[in-house]
């Protein structure tokens, strides 16, 4: 996964799960995978250069996640909610 689907699925996920009746706690628990991500980073990454690794990983991380947001919008305003979530 790429940080295009990645950015997509912070904005689409949770309206897809709340339309088909979940709660915001089930969709809470869905979403807090999150914090794992920045742990691993920083697991994988030898002290004497965490820090610059986890602002590396974090721009481009949040760069993608920004676009897929954007586009992700665009597109179901465009084509709706089915086309934006269809694997490609």
């Amino acid at each position: 996964m790429n940080n295009l689907n990645v950015g997509m699925s912070w904005g689409v996920f949770p309206l897809f799960f709340t339309a088909f009746g979940l709660g915001v706690e089930r969709v809470g628990i869905l979403d807090a995978v999150y914090p794992t991500l920045i742990a691993s980073m920083s697991d994988a990454s030898h002290p004497s250069w965490r820090a610059r690794s986890l602002s590396v990983y974090r721009f481009w991380r949040d760069l993608g996640y920004a676009i897929g947001a954007l586009s992700t919008g665009i597109m179901i305003d465009l084509f709706g909610i089915a086309v934006a979530m269809r694997e490609r």
